[in-house]
C-alpha cells in the first residue's frame, strides 16, 4: 500500500507532466503547458490544475481545473469506463484576424498536414459518465468586421456518451445554461429511454435577448438590400420540445409548447 501510494500519488506526475505537454505540443503544434498534474491512487482520480493550448502571451484554451475518475470496471470491460469527468473554469479565446484566418488556424494546418492513419475495423470501445462543466467563458473577436461577442457563465451537464454497456451511477441530468451578450439561456432536459414510448423533453428558456447586437452581427453578411436597421427591441421565450419514439405501427411525435415574446421593437 506504501509502494502504490507513493509510486502513483508522488512519483508519477511529476514523471507525466512533462511527457504530457510535449506529445500534446508536437500532436496539436502548438504550446501546451499544465501548471499541476495529482493522481490519487485509491480513488482512480486524476487532476490537472491550470493547463493552456496556444502561445504563452494569448492561449486560446485556458482551464481552471480538469478532474477525472476512472472506474475499475475498465479492468473487466478491457476499455476505458470513466465514472465522472468536471471541468472548471474553461476560458475559449476565438480571435478573427483575417478574411479566413483564426488565432488557432495554425493549429488546423499542422493537423490536416499529418498522415491519414488507416481505419480501425472495429470503433473504440468506451464510455464517460457524468460530465458536467462549469464556469466556463468563450469570447469572440472579430478583427475584420470590428465586432466582440461573449458568452459566459456556462454550464453544462452531459449524463453519459458511451457505446458499451456500464454499471457507473449516473447522477448529471441534461443541462445548458450561459449568458449570451448578457443575455441568459438555459436549456434542462430528461428522458426516460426505457419506458415502451422513449419520451426525452427538452426546456428552452431565453429571456432579455436584446436585438440589436444581433442585428448588427448580421448585417455584415446579408446583401445590401437586405440589411434591417434595428436601434431596440427584446425578445424572450420560453418553450418545451417533447419528443416520442412510439413502437410501430405509431408514429413518433414532436409536440412544441410555450411562448415567445418580442417587446419593444422599432
Amino acid at each position: 500500500a506504501a509502494a502504490w501510494t507513493g509510486l502513483v500519488g508522488a512519483w508519477l506526475p511529476g514523471f507525466l507532466k512533462p511527457r504530457i505537454e510535449q506529445a500534446a505540443g508536437a500532436a496539436l503544434g502548438t504550446p501546451v503547458t499544465l501548471g499541476e498534474v495529482a493522481l490519487q491512487p485509491w480513488t482512480l482520480t486524476a487532476t490537472v490544475n491550470d493547463a493552456r493550448i496556444g502561445p504563452a502571451d494569448a492561449p486560446f484554451l485556458r482551464l481552471q481545473q480538469a478532474q477525472v475518475q476512472v472506474s475499475a470496471e475498465s479492468l473487466w470491460r478491457l476499455a476505458p469506463v470513466v465514472r465522472r469527468v468536471t471541468l472548471r473554469g474553461p476560458s475559449v479565446l476565438v480571435e478573427r484576424q483575417s478574411a479566413d484566418r483564426f488565432n488557432f488556424s495554425a493549429v488546423l494546418d499542422h493537423l490536416l498536414a499529418q498522415p491519414a492513419s488507416p481505419d480501425a475495423s472495429e470503433p473504440v470501445r468506451f464510455a464517460v459518465h457524468n460530465i458536467r462543466l462549469e464556469g466556463g467563458e468563450v469570447r469572440y473577436v472579430d478583427r475584420v468586421l470590428n465586432q466582440t461577442h461573449r458568452i459566459d457563465q456556462i454550464q453544462l451537464g452531459v449524463p453519459f456518451v458511451s457505446n458499451l454497456p456500464s454499471l457507473v451511477e449516473v447522477d448529471v441530468a441534461p443541462l445548458l445554461s450561459a449568458r449570451i451578450d448578457g443575455s441568459p439561456i438555459k436549456v434542462e432536459g430528461r428522458s426516460r429511454p426505457f419506458t415502451a414510448a422513449r419520451t426525452s423533453e427538452v426546456r428552452v428558456a431565453w429571456q432579455g435577448v436584446r436585438l440589436r447586437p444581433w442585428a448588427e452581427a448580421v448585417k455584415p453578411l446579408l446583401p445590401p438590400g437586405w440589411q434591417v436597421h434595428v436601434p431596440s427591441g427584446e425578445f424572450a421565450t420560453a418553450l418545451t420540445v417533447r419528443f416520442e419514439a412510439r413502437t410501430a405501427p405509431a408514429q413518433p411525435s414532436v409536440v412544441i409548447l410555450g411562448e415567445a415574446q418580442l417587446r419593444g421593437l422599432t
